[in-house]
């Protein structure tokens, strides 16, 4: 997921920085050059990312994802341990929260998964204030909760900051009101220890969040609405997957089907016995039965942090949503149902409490408050005939049950091949309701082991059901054949590539050739360039331009005009599937409907602010048929054809049925060896079909386009005809192309030429350089370039030229960019890199350039400008060398401020622990020792 194709090559980059002793501020290879510390995230500056600089990338990779399961399990069982809890209802809790629910489906997103461990850590050091006696006995828990604060910022997850510090702040408040209802005062001392933490983590992280927050304000995330807001909100229905995480399938393990949608961010169960003990403790506390130990622990604020985090996943869904939006920083965050987090690790804990209200070890000692009440039993009976009623309806009634759980496509056979799994959750809600119902036991200890055996079946199924498949060896690999053949297309340039699949279609055939190629970020791993890229924020001005936030998507207009030539995009990747569809018979060819509209483009997405709409697109027919109007069109690369078909129709309602008039055409076959071979016909009727030599065209390398060329026709201009459809007979060929990804060649087929891309890739820019399995690779002919000289009066990037050279050296990422300049008056020197506020520019005159001494006396420093979202600098007549250097101030305050906030961190623990000694030594109990002959034990 996520993890192969964004968070692992980031850090493999930020690594790369680090080792040669760079700050990871910019990454050059995604979206022409784009923050990398501020994107968020590569969590550049996590301590975990800093071993990419010392071990192998994988090796790092996998002890930060080990490191995710030990903290936060080691973190909930010192939690709930200090609250009294037993050990083996501390273990079992520990494990539910670390390897079930949220941290299971979410673990495909690293920085969220990494940053939620840190969360039960914060709740020891709440707790350890809140038992504080004094300002010394503070310095400990003030270090802890600081430390870990910080720590979650810089894992670079906007929505586990949130989350955590949701659980901080309302566990805070409850140790705040527990201790005013105690004292009859508030704990001022604790609000202050935790102010104090809050500024030791804000200084910590601050390298993070100081260019995160100001490069959130330049990106798209900047006009976030409601829509943007309520993505991924949780509906009622959807909120089955609580007591079944699988009902609706798997990832595919042990023989099950997989779902039909994005998986990991519906998993959100931690079991069925922590539901139990979310009803089972609610009923309690709301009746105020809970006695004993139960009273005085916290249970009230996790229930109500479980009824939270579960509101807070309804998203938009809920009256609450609507305000939220509004909120600075929390407005601006997508993804809802990620809220789940907090509810998971609330049931986690309310888990412990309950394995530990139903232990009872012998008949003796049972008490009244240890048994559950009629109204407890009853509520904690819900889950598990949910459970039951889910799998009965999945049988009864599957079409209905699907569509209240969420389901975008139905799959009508999925109780039977789900069967084993919902055997699984009938015998693990059976054994809940024992748990539950039954309230006398011949041996009472069976009660707790038949509890922990339900925790420990859900955590089995847990690690069985989830994804294990490895990464494709090709994808971590810096050189495969798939990016030797993108190289090769580039015309061996450095120019940048883009891969067009807005529907992102699978490819089966080659498997896994996106990853290999390097999708979205894993072109870092090849160190190319990509227009594209993958992550939460891009700048704004950029998205406008080439509408390249969703993934495998662009501007579809945008291929028409100069604004990829500009930013040096070489090779375009694509589907054949966007240019034309497979038909059955010539009689099946249809108009298209509508002009064609990649997904998420339209004016319905565009975000305030947006001046550029991604339409209107040349559409893929009706194209009006009249003298000096040429219709070219493009095949997804040589295929071998012995057929052209043509359909005309009327071009008002009112003929559009009717019979065209007679019409004279030529069609003109374009071949892959240049060679272009014409036929002339004169239509009378709706479809004609124009026979080709196979032969020839075999010959010839293949047909690549076909272009219809107007000659007459016998009605006037307002009612001649318009081409409503063409579309070729292909047949089978050792040089063809596959026309549908997933085949290795075309059977006789019709593919008629009304795909999204017919008119937007005209000849004489982008010139057809192969395949790569179902693959086309485009190459464009009139790129830019990485840099060149315009008019020094340019505000924008254009094809005008200034007088002059300039040459580029080729530079690894880690060093500055440098360009070799010769100019006899001054020019704009324009660089094929995305603008961004912090580059700034170098100019030292070539004959000094490789003396030091001199080198620093004539360096001049020149303002960088923004030209058409490029960079782009005004450079005086002569020799120079211009180096460009990135900085950013906000990182270096935030550099300053993190020293700073470790200094205080160390003294704080320095304090702590002298505290601690000498308070062991003031308490160490005196031996004793028996005076002889009394038989009693005097103090020594």
């Amino acid at each position: 997921g996520d993890n192969l194709t964004q968070n692992f090559p980031l850090r493999v980059l930020s690594g790369e920085l680090l080792r040669h002793g760079r700050l990871p501020l910019w990454n050059p290879d995604i979206w022409s050059g784009a923050p990398l510390l501020a994107g968020w995230n590569a969590a550049a500056m996590y301590p975990g990312t800093w071993l990419f600089a010392v071990l192998p990338g994988v090796a790092a990779f996998e002890v930060n994802e080990i490191a995710v399961g030990v903290i936060g399990g080691l973190g909930l069982y010192v939690f709930v341990r200090r609250q009294g809890c037993s050990a083996l209802a501390s273990l079992l809790a520990a494990l539910t929260f670390s390897y079930t629910g949220f941290m299971s489906g979410q673990s495909v997103h690293l920085g969220l998964v990494t940053g939620m461990a840190f969360a039960p850590w914060m709740l020891v050091a709440v707790d350890q204030m809140a038992a504080g006696r004094s300002l010394s006995q503070l310095c400990r828990p003030v270090a802890l909760l600081g430390l870990c604060g910080g720590l979650v910022v810089l894992a670079g997850d906007p929505r586990a900051i949130t989350n955590d510090a949701l659980v901080v702040g309302l566990y805070l408040l409850a140790q705040c009101w527990r201790s005013r209802r105690s004292s009859g005062r508030w704990d001022w001392r604790l609000l202050a220890a935790a102010c104090a933490s809050g500024l030791l983590g804000f200084a910590l992280s601050a390298v993070q969040w100081l260019p995160g927050l100001a490069f959130l304000g330049q990106s798209q995330r900047a006009s976030g609405n409601l829509s943007y807001f309520g993505r991924n909100s949780l509906t009622g229905g959807e909120l089955g997957y609580l007591f079944s995480p699988f009902v609706f399938g798997g990832n595919g393990s042990l023989g099950l089907p997989t779902t039909n949608f994005n998986l990991p961010e519906f998993t959100y169960s931690v079991g069925l016995l922590p539901l139990v003990a979310l009803l089972s403790l609610g009923v309690g506390a709301a009746i105020g039965r809970l006695k004993g130990k139960d009273a005085a622990r916290p249970v009230g604020v996790f229930l109500a942090m479980s009824v939270l985090g579960i509101v807070l996943s309804l998203g938009t869904n809920t009256p609450l949503g609507r305000l939220l939006v509004h909120l600075p920083l929390y407005g601006g965050e997508r993804l809802q149902n990620r809220n789940m987090g907090i509810a998971d690790l609330a049931l986690s804990v309310l888990l412990a409490f309950f394995l530990d209200r139903i232990a009872i070890k012998e008949p003796s000692v049972v008490k009244a408050d240890q048994r559950l009440t009629p109204g407890e039993a009853i509520a904690g009976a819900i889950p598990p005939l949910v459970v039951v009623s889910l799998v009965a309806a999945m049988f009864m009634a599957t079409p209905g049950t699907e569509r209240l759980l969420g389901a975008k496509t139905l799959a009508l056979g999925l109780p039977v091949d789900m069967a084993p799994y919902y055997g699984f959750e009938l015998l693990v809600a059976l054994a809940t309701l024992i748990v539950v119902v039954r309230q006398r036991w011949a041996r009472p200890a069976r009660r707790r082991q038949l509890a922990s055996a339900v925790v420990v079946a859900d955590i089995v199924m847990f690690l069985a059901m989830a994804s294990y498949q490895p990464a494709p060896s090709n994808a971590l690999a810096q050189q495969n054949s798939a990016v030797a053949t993108l190289v090769r297309a580039a015309g061996g340039t450095s120019g940048r590539s883009a891969i067009f699949n807005p529907q992102q279609w699978p490819v089966a055939y080659p498997p896994n050739v996106l990853d290999d190629l390097g999708l979205d970020d894993l072109i870092v791993l090849h160190h190319l360039a990509s227009l594209q890229g993958y992550g939460s924020a891009v700048s704004s001005a950029y998205e406008q331009a080439t509408g390249s936030h969703e993934v495998e998507n662009l501007r579809p207009s945008a291929l028409l005009t100069p604004v990829f030539d500009a930013f040096d995009l070489r090779v375009l990747v694509t589907l054949p599937e966007l240019f034309g569809t497979v038909r059955a018979s010539q009689r099946d060819l249809a108009l298209p409907a509508g002009s064609p509209e990649p997904p998420l483009t339209g004016r319905a997405y565009l975000e305030p602010g947006d001046a550029v709409d991604f339409g209107p697109l040349p559409p893929a027919g009706p194209w009006r048929v009249e003298p000096g109007n040429v219709t070219q069109l493009e095949l997804p690369g040589p295929l071998a054809i012995d057929q052209i078909a043509l359909r005309l129709r009327g071009s008002t309602a009112k003929t559009a049925g009717a019979a065209p008039a007679r019409t004279r055409l030529r069609v003109v076959l374009l071949l892959s060896s240049g060679a272009r071979r014409a036929v002339t016909l004169t239509m009378t009727g709706g479809l004609a079909v124009v026979p080709v030599a196979v032969s020839l065209v075999e010959a010839d390398g293949g047909a690549q386009a076909i272009e219809v060329v107007p000659l007459t026709s016998s009605v006037s201009s307002h009612t001649r005809p318009v081409l409503a459809a063409v579309a070729v007979h292909v047949v089978p060929w050792s040089g063809s192309v596959p026309i549908v990804s997933g085949t290795t060649s075309p059977s006789r087929t019709w593919f008629q030429l009304d795909g999204l891309l017919q008119g937007l890739l005209p000849g004489s820019t982008w010139r057809y350089e192969g395949h790569l399995g179902p693959l086309d690779l485009y190459r464009n002919e009139k790129a830019f370039g990485q840099a060149w000289l315009q008019p020094a009066t340019s505000s924008k990037a254009t094809a005008s030229r200034a007088a002059g050279s300039v040459v580029q050296p080729r530079r690894a990422e880690w060093q500055d960019p440098v360009d070799l300049v010769d100019l006899p008056q001054a020019a704009l020197l324009v660089r094929s890199e995305a603008y961004s506020p912090g580059w700034s520019v170098t100019i030292v005159p070539a004959a000094t350039a490789s003396r030091a001494r001199s080198r620093q006396a004539t360096a001049v420093s020149l303002p960088v400008r923004d030209v058409g979202g490029l960079q782009a600098v005004e450079v005086p007549p002569g020799r120079w060398v211009v180096s460009w250097q990135y900085r950013s101030v906000r990182a270096e305050i935030g550099l300053v401020a993190g020293v700073l906030g470790l200094a205080a961190l160390v003294l704080l623990v320095i304090c702590g622990v002298e505290v601690r000694f000498r308070h062991r030594a003031r308490v160490q109990p005196r031996r004793a020792s028996i005076r002889p002959g009394s038989g009693r034990k005097q103090p020594a």
